[in-house]
């Protein structure tokens, strides 16, 4: 069964921006991680107290790793999407099945909305505009 044209484009750009946020939060976790001198240099020039000092690189690394994680997850849901997503631009699921992957998607669209605001509303758009296309297709009764 075939998709809406705003359910793919939409979904084609969430998965863009969903792989540059992925790929942008392990880069950035692994920054963190294997930088540590370059923030002890800014660090150690604010003559901050020991304990503050050891703080801030606790966190830091604890920054780092959280980073590294969500990435690690992230990495298994946009593979997922991808899976889903592009059998769906495809054409390739049957009505059922891809009413079950829009609703997916929309609440993901939600999820998302949490850590990257521009994929969520994207598939949100996306899973909703899909199900509305659903709703219309209902057969009324015509005349008595």
């Amino acid at each position: 069964m075939r998709v809406e044209n705003i359910s793919k484009i939409t979904s084609i750009i969430g998965l863009v921006f969903e792989a540059l946020g992925m790929l942008a939060a392990i880069g950035f976790g692994i920054f963190l991680f294997n930088m540590p001198s370059f923030f002890e240099e800014i660090i150690r020039a604010e003559n901050l107290p020991a304990s503050q000092e050891d703080f801030l690189f606790t966190m830091l690394q604890i920054i780092s790793i959280v980073l590294i994680v969500l990435g690690s997850i992230l990495i298994i849901v946009f593979f997922v999407n991808l899976y889903l997503f592009t059998r769906m631009i495809a054409g390739k699921l049957n009505e059922s099945t891809l009413r079950k992957v829009l609703v997916y998607q929309a609440i993901w669209g939600g999820i998302s909305l949490a850590f990257n605001q521009l994929v969520g509303i994207l598939y949100l758009i996306s899973g909703l505009s899909g199900l509305n296309k659903f709703e219309k297709k209902e057969n009324v009764r015509e005349g008595l």
